[in-house]
């Protein structure tokens, strides 16, 4: 058997206007062009590229006067004969073709021409490769899925009856095309708070395809089908993010999440401690080191009653310097003072300080 054999099957004619046929054929193998002439070498028609002969479906030329035609295939004859009255009715499987999907699995795709009801699909001596497809889930699925035949050949049964018995091409997707995309399975986190970083940890989507298949991609193999998401994994949040943008050959679909501004329990501060300082003149100032845990913009110090020790200073100013300094002169001065932390305008801290 070579599977680079080209040969013609399923030769028909149909009379269209005098002396003018519709020939009908399927070519199996690759090949450029076809034509047809009369048993003693005399062109019925014209030299024609398979594209053009399978866009019409037909090759057109003129009826042989004996009724014996040749086909030949790239120069070389194929077919000769007398080819059979056109029946509109006749079922054709053509275009076959396999490809290995998983451990002795394959998606078997061809063409089926004419009126039928449901196909099968067995081995040479009959075992079952896969069940009775009816025509409108093989159509909609694109696809038979099938066992791997030992010997690689396969038998299409369309209602019942054989209609193919070969060895099938190794499938070629050629320019096939992302159609549509959209979310199968949402990121097991969706609510964030802000500074906190994306997760696509459980994200699927389903793609849809040109060639009438789909598949489910998990976030982990999005590269590999160009998938990108907007923000990225790992990128970090804030309260202005409200969806994941997840496009793919122009085809996008959303994902919303919710990131919160984070609430008190979120934000602590630990460590205060406080230290004398003297400015050469007066001892009323005292330094106060802490560390806030958490997103913030600023820090304050009052004393317990509220009155404020100092300014209000931005997180930039606090972590550059190291330290707050606060002055008493409307507030006590001891160290062992119970001061409060306001952390974003948010009491975080009341106690006394550990003192240096």
């Amino acid at each position: 058997y070579d599977p680079d054999q080209v040969t013609v099957t399923d030769v028909s004619s149909e009379a269209r206007a005098a002396h003018v046929n519709w020939y009908r054929f399927n070519v199996q193998g690759n090949y450029n062009n076809i034509q047809i002439k009369t048993a003693d070498g005399t062109v019925l028609g014209a030299l024609l590229d398979k594209s053009a002969f399978e866009a019409a479906g037909f090759y057109q030329g003129l009826a042989a006067p004996d009724k014996v035609i040749v086909i030949y295939i790239d120069g070389v004859e194929r077919y000769r004969g007398i080819p059979a009255d056109y029946d509109p009715d006749q079922v054709t499987v053509t275009d076959v073709s396999s490809e290995a999907r998983a451990a002795h699995v394959n998606w078997y795709r061809f063409t089926i021409q004419g009126n039928y009801n449901n196909i099968q699909i067995k081995t040479a001596d009959g075992a079952e490769l896969g069940a009775v497809l009816d025509r409108a889930a093989f159509e909609t699925a694109g696809f038979y899925q099938g066992l791997a035949a030992p010997d690689k050949i396969i038998v299409i049964y369309i209602d019942g009856e054989e209609r193919y018995r070969g060895i099938p091409a190794d499938y070629s997707p050629g320019e096939i095309e992302i159609t549509s995309i959209s979310i199968k399975n949402a990121p097991d986190k969706t609510v964030y708070t802000a500074g906190e970083q994306l997760d696509l940890t459980g994200l699927m989507v389903t793609i849809s395809k040109s060639d009438g298949a789909s598949e489910d991609v998990a976030w982990t193999d999005f590269s590999l089908y160009g998938i990108t998401t907007t923000p990225l994994h790992g990128a970090s949040l804030t309260t202005a993010d409200e969806s994941i943008l997840i496009s793919a050959a122009g085809q996008t679909t959303l994902q919303s999440i919710v990131v919160e501004t984070g609430s008190s329990e979120e934000v602590t501060v630990t460590d205060v401690s406080v230290k004398k300082y003297w400015d050469g003149i007066l001892w009323n100032y005292n330094i106060y080191r802490f560390t806030v845990n958490g997103p913030y913009s600023n820090v304050q110090i009052k004393t317990a009653e509220g009155t404020a020790l100092g300014l209000r200073i931005s997180k930039t100013y606090f972590e550059n310097r190291g330290y707050y300094m606060s002055n008493y002169f409307e507030g006590v001065s001891s160290l062992d003072s119970v001061i409060v932390i306001y952390v974003d305008g948010i009491e975080r801290y009341r106690g006394v300080p550990t003192v240096l």
